[in-house]
């Protein structure tokens, strides 16, 4: 029930020289919309809505806004009738009885996926 593990050397101070290292998980999501991004990010994707199936329904779980490249939030939104219902990949560091990732963060696209197989185990 860590969140993640500090390495330090014996021979150094505390606060010199040491390295955290946090465990990530990832999870599958069915693209359920988009929001669009604001400032800067106006006019292009600002977040990807997830959803799993939970006894046969889908239903919506987390929104990502993290992760993207400029190319890809602008490829995603003049292109979302394209993404719409597909699966995609997200990384975090703790996944909540919802289903939904803790500081969630993007990482690709799922092809070789069917959405059918995004199911939130009880």
């Amino acid at each position: 029930d860590y969140e993640g593990l500090v390495f330090k050397s014996p021979d150094h101070l505390w606060g010199q020289s040491f390295q955290r290292v946090k465990r990530t998980m990832t999870m599958d999501y069915v693209c359920m919309g988009f929001s669009e991004g604001s400032g800067r990010l106006s006019g292009t994707l600002g977040a990807v809505h997830g959803g799993l199936y939970i006894n046969g329904v889908l239903q919506s779980i987390c929104s990502i806004g993290g992760g993207f490249t400029d190319n890809l939030r602008y490829e995603i939104w003049e292109n979302r009738n394209t993404y719409l219902g597909q699966v995609f990949e997200a990384t975090g560091y703790n996944i909540f009885p919802s289903g939904a990732l803790r500081h969630p963060n993007f990482k690709r696209w799922r092809e070789d996926k069917l959405p059918e197989s995004c199911v939130l185990e009880a």
